[in-house]
């Protein structure tokens, strides 16, 4: 009898990475990459939305639109 993990990732397709820079929120990352931050949240699970860290890397789905420049 199949079974699922505990930590199941969302059923979702190819992602692709985002690095976390000074100023970032998940507001202006869901506007750039045109998600949800309820999208990105499910994409990065235990990601917590108050606490990003520089550095970090999120998981975003493919095919969203390209960051725009800073």
């Amino acid at each position: 009898v199949p079974t699922m993990g505990p930590a199941a990732a969302p059923a979702a397709g190819p992602a692709r990475q985002h690095v976390i820079s000074e100023g970032d929120n998940l507001w202006k990352l869901s506007r750039a990459y045109g998600l949800s931050v309820q999208r990105i949240l499910a994409e990065n699970g235990g990601l917590d939305p108050m606490r990003l860290r520089v550095g970090a890397v999120l998981q975003l789905p493919v095919g969203v639109a390209s960051m725009a420049a800073r």
